[in-house]
């Protein structure tokens, strides 16, 4: 692999993708406005995915200035637990306990 490529196996991504289709359901109604329809693309977020065992700890987090230098948002993200088998076991918002 070449400097700052990232390989991630397909268990991983199916994790990823996973998490992010309950966060972004594919069926939602898009956004009118231009900055929320940034928000809404996955280009908006950071994705981090860790496993342990058959478990897959994945981290969903807002880069909102990747949208709008300007603003201030307070979402901050989400963290899940997927089993091996795709399943949602936990779900936890920034500032949730």
């Amino acid at each position: 692999m070449l400097k700052g490529d990232v390989s991630i196996d397909g268990s991983a991504f199916k994790a990823i993708r996973v998490a992010m289709e309950d966060l972004k359901p594919r069926n939602r109604t898009p956004p009118a406005d231009k900055i929320e329809a940034c928000l809404d693309d996955e280009s908006a977020y950071d994705f981090q995915v860790q496993k342990r065992g058959n478990l897959y700890f994945v981290s969903i987090v807002t880069i909102p200035e990747r949208c709008d230098p300007t603003g201030v948002y307070m979402d901050g993200g989400v963290r899940y637990v997927i089993s091996a088998d795709g399943h949602i076991l936990l779900k936890r918002y920034d500032g949730q306990r």
